[in-house]
């Protein structure tokens, strides 16, 4: 992630929340936990590097394709 733009890790971390959000809420479908897990982590990480790049999370919004 060193060599993408800011742009490029918010549009991950975006799309990131995208797939994880119906998995997360009351009533959504489900998967496994593991997968379910993995995912988080890959978060987890975009939430990392926009705190080491002073990003301000709530810009994902406008990266979102829902």
């Amino acid at each position: 992630m060193k060599t993408w733009t800011n742009d490029q890790v918010s549009m991950r971390a975006a799309a990131l929340i995208d797939k994880i959000q119906p998995f997360v809420m009351k009533g959504g479908p489900k998967i496994s936990k593991e997968k379910l897990a993995d995912q988080m982590m890959q978060f987890g990480d975009f939430i990392e590097e926009s705190n080491l790049r002073g990003l301000d999370i709530r810009e994902f919004k406008k990266f979102h394709q829902k």
